[in-house]
């Protein structure tokens, strides 16, 4: 198997920063002092995340200047040469996430791989407490992202997104683990970020309500964790026909029959003082 090459320098480059508007942490691999960052070799071969220097090819492919790579094939250059079945962890430093309310937080980053014919890369990440030092504990958790990469990342750095917005208020590392695969060649990583932004006024609302059990043969309760206080629930079908209201008097939580509905899928509205959300229901 013919491989595309890329050659690593000294480990790893970090900008780590504080924006009062949206950014709580940002990684860009840029110079390989002050990172704060760490790396775990599962597999105990000696290859591990590395700090890739950028060139017009890679700017090609959508990385900015320096990027982390990890292996799973070395160039003959390379200790051992051949393939490789890497297990390697790529940790950030600790990363505080306001509470805030209102905001919805997101981890951001671009990945890919350098090979057209041997892509079949995985990455795994987690949003890890302080306390996940090892890889077993670490490999316990569930992943915030899983892919193994296919064609589409070849030679091309695509910019993916999770809603990370049940960590706001903790205090949490980011772990990148690169495993299960062999004889491949380089995943890619570059641009992490972690940002806060503002919920638009439905946004927020549906955030915080609670509608269950869905599907339901009778009863569906609506509640809620904010100060929310609804006026009125209407179901519609999938024709767009009203084909129930309920009028509440202001209450923080209520009960809507749907007993008497036809199996079926169902839009309900929920009209508050604070505005109104759209959910879909499943009656059985």
């Amino acid at each position: 198997m013919k491989k595309q090459l890329l050659f690593a320098g000294l480990l790893f480059g970090s900008v780590f920063s504080m924006n009062a508007q949206t950014t709580i942490y940002s990684q860009d691999f840029t110079t390989a002092t002050g990172s704060g960052l760490s790396i775990i070799d599962a597999d105990g071969d000696a290859n591990n995340w590395g700090l890739f220097t950028g060139n017009a090819t890679t700017a090609a492919w959508g990385l900015t200047g320096n990027f982390a790579g990890s292996r799973s094939w070395n160039p003959a250059t390379g200790t051992p040469a051949g393939p490789l079945t890497p297990n390697n962890y790529l940790i950030t430093p600790e990363i505080t996430i306001p509470g805030t309310a209102g905001l919805t937080t997101t981890l951001s980053f671009k990945v890919g791989v350098n090979d057209p014919t041997a892509f079949a890369e995985q990455l795994s990440i987690y949003v890890i407490p302080p306390t996940a030092n090892t890889a077993e504990l670490i490999e316990a958790l569930t992943p915030v992202f899983n892919r193994t990469m296919d064609v589409s990342n070849a030679q091309t750095a695509i910019t993916y997104t999770v809603n990370i917005s049940n960590s706001a208020g903790q205090t949490v590392r980011i772990a990148l683990r690169h495993h299960d695969c062999t004889d491949q060649n380089l995943l890619y990583f570059d641009d992490l970020k972690v940002t806060q932004a503002a919920l638009s006024t439905n946004e927020f609302l549906a955030s915080q309500l609670k509608v269950y059990p869905n599907p339901s043969n009778n009863f569906v309760t609506i509640t809620t964790d904010a100060n929310v206080l609804f006026n009125q629930v209407s179901l519609t079908d999938l024709n767009g026909r009203t084909v129930k209201t309920v009028e509440l008097n202001g209450d923080s939580s209520a009960q809507v029959n749907i007993s008497e509905l036809a199996a079926g899928v169902y839009m309900m509205t929920i009209n508050s003082d604070q505005g109104s959300v759209t959910k879909k229901i499943i009656k059985n």
